[in-house]
């Protein structure tokens, strides 16, 4: 793991004046919204028993990790997708109350939790099983060693962005700030491709429809 103090070579020089609370608070940010927009840190969890008669489950990440989304979802073996409760209002009849069977379908009440819908019949040992793309909560001091090494000048943009853009601090810089935000968010877009991509250099196909 790399502690965020690594990258304030990245960040410190280029921001005169700002406190090294500071510009860790901003280097934190900075890679919890990169996780969180590229999707980049994935790791499929521990399997997880169903209980019959339970609906909601909680996940474990990584350490001072939250989960950002659910990548896939097998239940028994077999793939379920996210739905809206709109549309479960509409699909499953009494889905929030009484409705009992298979699970057609997940939904994420709260961080590190999903619940299947509708409420599982029956128990099935290790029958859940979850890929989600993470990112470090708020209360975090380091992140993996990938993102300092495949990230380090992109994160560091995001960082100097968010500090050039505080108004009235000896280091505000609204034309630097947009710079950095520009290159942050260019580099995020490159990350996301990365990800869809299972951080390799597969080329994405298009389909074409005749």
């Amino acid at each position: 793991m790399t502690a965020y103090t690594g990258w304030f070579d990245y960040v410190i020089p280029d921001i005169p004046g700002i406190t090294n609370t500071l510009a860790e608070q901003a280097i934190r940010n900075a890679v919890i919204d990169f996780c969180r927009r590229t999707l980049l840190y994935r790791k499929t969890l521990a399997a997880i028993s169903i209980v019959g008669g339970t609906a909601t489950y909680t996940v474990t990440p990584d350490a001072n990790t939250l989960v950002s989304d659910f990548l896939t979802v097998l239940v028994n073996g077999k793939p379920i997708d996210p739905q809206t409760e709109a549309w479960l209002d509409q699909e499953v009849l009494n889905w929030r109350t009484t409705a009992t069977g298979p699970a057609k379908a997940y939904i994420s009440p709260a961080n590190n939790q999903i619940t299947l819908v509708p409420k599982p019949s029956e128990s099935i040992a290790s029958g859940l099983v979850v890929a989600v793309a993470q990112r470090p909560t708020r209360a975090s001091t380091e992140c993996p060693d990938w993102l300092m090494e495949d990230y380090a000048e992109e994160i560091a943009h995001g960082a100097q962005a968010r500090r050039c853009g505080m108004k009235r601090k000896p280091w505000a810089d609204p034309g630097l700030s947009k710079y950095h935000m520009g290159e942050f968010n260019a580099a995020i877009g490159i990350g996301a491709v990365r990800a869809s991509q299972a951080r390799t250099r597969t080329r994405l196909r298009t389909a074409i429809c005749y």
